[in-house]
């Protein structure tokens, strides 16, 4: 979920999304899930540590085959796709 909030705030509005609006965010749609029973009733509603922990794994390369990780900080507490992933799609032809 950290991820596609913030490659869909890119999309939007081709600006990095900080770390309190992704935590906001996530949030949103977990209670939204909660209400569709998409959620599993023995999961808890993620906190604000555990959702910065998830941010800060999708931002580490140790996490990707390749060593690639799907987003990147900008600066401290600003989050972007990673520019990395962009580039290489259009080395394969894929964009």
């Amino acid at each position: 979920m950290v991820v596609e909030e913030v490659f869909a705030k890119f999309a939007k509005d081709k600006k990095p999304m900080a770390l309190i609006g992704i935590f906001g965010r996530v949030q949103e749609r977990v209670l939204e899930l909660k209400k569709l029973g998409s959620w599993p009733r023995e999961w808890r509603v993620p906190g604000k540590r555990t959702i910065d922990r998830r941010v800060n794994e999708a931002a580490c390369p140790a996490f990707y085959e390749g060593g690639i990780p799907k987003i990147v900080a900008v600066t401290a507490g600003w989050y972007q796709p990673n520019p990395a992933l962009f580039e290489a799609s259009k080395e394969e032809g894929n964009i």
